[in-house]
């Protein structure tokens, strides 16, 4: 279904391109490689990032299994949540990336910032709902996924460590996005391997240690927190966000 879905979509845009209607005119040109170039800082940069995050997902779910069936079970029912964050998070970081993008090609940092601060905070906001009800009220989204008492448990036991910073998260992913704009993405791509990293060493730690499955959602949050608080400071203090303060 998603397949299907997916090529129904492509087909459909590629009709609209074709048609003239997106006021793109398709014709052959010269190859170059300035163009790959410009392409590739932003974008292979973003596939680096992307890969940070399944590695993530990955290590985590990995220490999860650790405790079985049901740990698993409850981690994902948790964690779906979470990633369809993302999505809304791309949905104003994309307006963003082409915001900032023509505000810093016009040398206007200070607008580009606001822009920047003015999506993420729409973000926040919109995530903290999110995260702090089903936080508090676990079953508005687990009651519709399982009857089992042991996932039940351990995906509240999730949602009540992890939920609560959705917010910070969601307005991170879509700094991340405006950073784009910027054409400098090194330190936000660290900025996702540093909770990779953090993650991973909680797990690990865990597995050595004998730690419980809590510690480990503990490790989820606090990894969820550095996105935000990292993006966050890089806007704050990132050269590429301060040409006009340098």
């Amino acid at each position: 279904a998603m397949i299907v879905s997916h090529g129904l979509v492509a087909i459909y845009l590629l009709t609209q391109v074709l048609g003239g209607k997106a006021r793109i005119n398709l014709r052959p040109h010269k190859f170059s490689w300035i163009s790959v170039k410009d392409i590739m800082k932003v974008g292979g940069l973003g596939l680096i990032n992307s890969t940070g995050l399944i590695l993530t997902v990955i290590a985590v779910t990995a220490f999860v299994g650790r405790f079985g069936a049901e740990a698993l079970a409850g981690y994902g029912l948790g964690s779906r949540l979470e990633l369809t964050l993302v999505p809304l998070a791309f949905g104003v970081g994309a307006a963003l990336t082409t915001a900032v993008g023509g505000n810093f090609g016009a040398g206007q940092f200070a607008r580009a910032r606001h822009i920047a601060w003015t999506g993420a905070g729409i973000t926040f906001v919109a995530t903290s709902i999110i995260g702090v009800s089903v936080a508090l009220f676990p079953g508005i989204w687990l009651d519709h996924f399982t009857a089992d008492p042991e996932v039940y448990a351990i995906g509240v036991s999730y949602l009540v460590i992890a939920a609560p910073v959705y917010g910070i998260f969601g307005g991170g992913q879509t700094l991340y996005f405006a950073s784009q704009g910027t054409g400098h993405m090194i330190l936000p791509v660290i900025i996702t391997y540093t909770r990779f990293l953090v993650v991973a060493g909680f797990g690990l730690a865990g597995a050595i240690l004998d730690w419980n499955l809590t510690t480990i959602f503990i490790g989820v949050s606090l990894g969820l927190s550095i996105v935000g608080i990292g993006q966050v400071l890089n806007v704050l203090r990132g050269s590429a966000w301060n040409y006009d303060r340098s």
